[in-house]
């Protein structure tokens, strides 16, 4: 009886927990955009250069048709502002 009682125990504390995880990963997911932007945004400096944009297989063209201030990086509104932010490559 004492082993059911430990395996029931260990049952609900290891749901407790993968529910905690699951929360936890919702509410870190963005939208769509959001999530491409920042794997694109390699360094994490809140900008895609061209070297990320590069290494994500997004040509020069491209690329300097979304840095519409010419800067010679796209900041996530540039990128946000081209539709739904899949249509880079």
């Amino acid at each position: 009886m004492k082993i059911v009682s430990v395996i029931a125990t260990t049952a609900l504390l290891s749901l407790g927990t993968l529910s905690a995880v699951a929360q936890d990963d919702t509410q870190t997911q963005g939208s769509g955009a959001d999530s491409a932007f920042s794997v694109i945004d390699q360094n994490g400096d809140g900008s895609i250069d061209k070297d990320e944009a590069k290494n994500s297989g997004i040509s020069d063209r491209r690329f300097e048709s979304m840095d519409s201030d010419g800067d010679g990086e796209v900041t996530q509104s540039e990128y946000e502002g081209q539709g739904s932010g899949s249509g880079w490559q």
